[in-house]
């Protein structure tokens, strides 16, 4: 007979910061670029660490997917490895916007933070208003 077990991941959202930036305002047709930044506060290094980010609908990924970084849909997942207690990763993704974006629409740019080690946590929602 076999034994069961449960695995339980922390939950470390308290302690582990992600924040995402973007330009406040672009140009439709223009490239941007989003910048998230990951500190982990927890009291435990994330091993297997991915921060996916969430492109908003109208803005296209302009780089190149690698070993470390590939494409889902409009999600972005770059593979950033182990996070040391207090460590800092940053993490750079360029994107297009449609030529056909309306004036005053506004995109909503989103990343989360997944290991292996705990629970995912979710950034803040880095805005975009399209002006011209």
């Amino acid at each position: 007979m076999l034994d069961k077990f449960t695995v339980t991941k922390p939950d470390v959202e308290d302690s582990i910061r992600v924040h995402i930036e973007g330009p406040k305002q672009a140009v439709a047709g223009s490239a941007i670029t989003y910048n998230v930044r990951v500190h982990n506060g927890s009291a435990y290094p994330l091993n297997g660490a991915q921060v996916v980010i969430h492109l908003p609908d109208g803005a296209a990924f302009a780089g190149t997917a690698n070993d470390t970084l590939t494409l889902h849909g409009g999600q972005v997942v770059v593979t950033v490895g182990r996070i040391g207690i207090g460590g800092v990763e940053t993490v750079e993704v360029s994107a297009t916007l449609a030529s056909s974006l309306a004036a005053r629409t506004m995109l909503r740019a989103s990343a989360l933070l997944r290991s292996s080690t705990a629970l995912p946590v979710s950034s803040n929602v880095a805005p975009t208003l399209i002006v011209q």
